[in-house]
């Protein structure tokens, strides 16, 4: 089980563990590093999804990526990125492009967050 305690600083852990551990319990190592295996490319695409939208005005396309990050980041347990991506895709839904880019900004920077946490379980993950 990932600690969920919050560390020092006040910053909670980018994974919150109960979601990974039930991944775990429904099939095992095998099962979560296929899983991590699958999230991680998917979601950087979806995050630069996101950008390329922001880009070039195509906001539609931004709630779409930004929409499918919040469901990636609710069966990890990253529910930082889970309310960022949140929050993008409502600013996207209302057309409020001006907002959008500090608003990826936040997604961004936590899936660098959630990326590292994840890429750090499943190296603890046997073989």
């Amino acid at each position: 089980m990932i600690d969920s305690s919050p560390p020092q600083g006040g910053t909670p852990p980018a994974l919150d563990g109960i979601a990974l551990d039930r991944l775990l319990s429904l099939g095992g190592e095998p099962f979560l590093k296929q899983m991590i295996d699958i999230v991680l490319p998917q979601a950087e695409a979806r995050v630069a999804a996101a950008r390329e939208g922001l880009a070039t005005g195509d906001l539609a396309a931004v709630r779409l990526a930004v929409h499918s990050l919040r469901s990636t980041a609710g069966n990890v347990g990253a529910t930082l990125l889970l309310a960022a991506a949140t929050r993008a895709e409502e600013l996207a839904k209302e057309l409020r492009a001006g907002e959008l880019e500090p608003a990826l900004a936040a997604v961004a920077a936590e899936w660098i967050r959630v990326r590292a946490a994840l890429e750090a379980r499943r190296e603890s993950l046997a073989p």
